[in-house]
């Protein structure tokens, strides 16, 4: 039919999932209690976990930590490995910053999860996510950044590449030493040049 635009939603997700997650991001901002009443209303917990972490952003410091820890246990009722440790960095870039004692514990649970995940490029981006979430914290990446070095220098592809890329800097902050290595790793091309001239110049 003209004019009807046909969406298509793998994994469970449904069209119901997505516009509460957006009318979430909507109410937070004037209405708290009926975002997080909203949030918990979405099934697939992806999307739910996602809102409660916009919920807990504007929450009262009261009930911010369980909220946030809330939505990390809504993200372990998935299956798939990636999506449990790429979600969660959601919630963790708050938890980090309120209580980064209790986001310690939690990383080091993720980190051991991500490390069960077979394929590099899911490992990678998982622990990628994570490490970005916390990056304002060298004790939390330094939980992190030695399983991503490992995922990034057991895969191949362009899109290894583009994690590696993306890394340097994180890693640069706690484990300079593989840097250089991470590098070399790269596949050979011009942004492997790229990045070799600004090692090369201390500009990573």
């Amino acid at each position: 039919m003209t004019g009807v635009r046909f969406m298509i939603f793998p994994d469970g997700i449904t069209k119901e999932d997505v516009i509460g997650r957006s009318q979430v991001s909507k109410l937070v901002n004037t209405d708290v209690a009926h975002a997080a009443k909203t949030a918990h209303s979405i099934k697939h917990p992806w999307y739910r976990c996602q809102s409660l972490a916009m919920v807990a952003e504007y929450s009262s410091e009261k009930h911010k930590v369980n909220i946030l820890l809330e939505a990390l246990e809504v993200a372990k009722e998935q299956s798939d490995i990636n999506r449990i440790v790429t979600v969660s960095s959601w919630p963790m870039k708050h938890l980090a910053k309120v209580r980064p004692d209790i986001a310690k514990g939690n990383i080091k649970s993720l980190v051991d999860l991500a490390n069960e995940e077979p394929h590099t490029l899911r490992r990678s981006h998982a622990l990628s996510s994570l490490a970005w979430s916390v990056s304002e914290s060298t004790e939390h990446l330094s939980l992190i950044i030695p399983s991503l070095v490992t995922a990034l220098l057991s895969g191949y592809g362009w899109r290894i590449d583009r994690i590696i890329r993306s890394s340097l800097q994180l890693v640069q902050g706690v484990q300079p030493e593989s840097v250089a290595a991470l590098i070399a790793h790269h596949s050979d091309n011009s942004k492997k040049r790229r990045l070799e001239n600004e090692f090369n110049s201390n500009k990573i």
